[in-house]
């Protein structure tokens, strides 16, 4: 092969390394590409994601600090009481304030340790004139299992439909999108709602509950 052939040779062998590199550094150059893309993307559904629980859980706070999230005239319903017969709010009107206490009801422990160490506050309770009234979601026969369970004497009533939950604006604010959390809502003797708050850690203090229903049916001076 004569001189001229192997210098075009050389020549043409150099043009493919340089168009192999110059491909190899596009596939490269296009994967640090993808990658930072991706990379963005992540961070931004993180962000994303973030920025919303930040939202809800301020949501909550609210809701759970004592913001009012129902007040006015309390929606009337008829429920069934585990004890027998049936239990309609309006019946109260004029002769007691009433406490509801929406909650998980069966399946939830501190709930029904709540419902009881209220009740050993029934003195204090009877004092304000304010009936406390457990409402869950749960059939008539898991109420009477768990209230003889609990020892529970107040009133339980079963809320299958949702009804009253509904009506209450309960429903969803713990872990279970059908059921209560932990709320109570006071009722004065005209049947205006005059005090509505969902505890997110599942427990509320006794000693606070009872204090503030004495306050706000004037109880308590000072």
């Amino acid at each position: 092969m004569s001189k001229r052939g192997v210098h075009a040779e050389t020549n043409n062998s150099r043009q493919v390394r340089r168009a192999r590199a110059r491909r190899e550094r596009q596939r490269q150059n296009s994967r640090r590409d993808y990658r930072w893309v991706l990379g963005v993307a992540v961070i931004a559904v993180f962000v994303v994601a973030a920025a919303v629980l930040i939202g809800l859980s301020q949501s909550s706070s609210s809701s759970a600090g004592g913001g009012q999230v129902l007040n006015g005239p309390a929606p009337d319903f008829t429920l069934p009481a585990a004890s027998g017969g049936n239990v309609t709010l309006s019946d109260y009107r004029g002769e007691k304030n009433v406490l509801l206490f929406f909650n998980e009801g069966y399946g939830c422990a501190p709930c029904w340790q709540q419902i009881r160490g209220l009740q050993e506050q029934r003195e204090e309770f009877d004092k304000a004139e304010t009936e406390l009234v457990a409402v869950m979601v749960d059939p008539l026969d898991a109420l009477q299992q768990e209230g003889r369970r609990y020892g529970i004497a107040v009133p339980m009533l079963s809320d299958t439909d949702r009804t009253a939950s509904n009506a209450y604006r309960v429903l969803g604010r713990g872990m279970h999108a059908s059921k209560p959390n932990h709320t109570f809502v006071l009722i004065d003797k005209q049947g205006e709602v005059v005090w509505w708050k969902d505890y997110v850690e599942m427990r509320a203090p006794i000693d606070d509950v009872v204090a503030k229903v004495q306050d706000l049916v004037g109880l308590r001076q000072g």
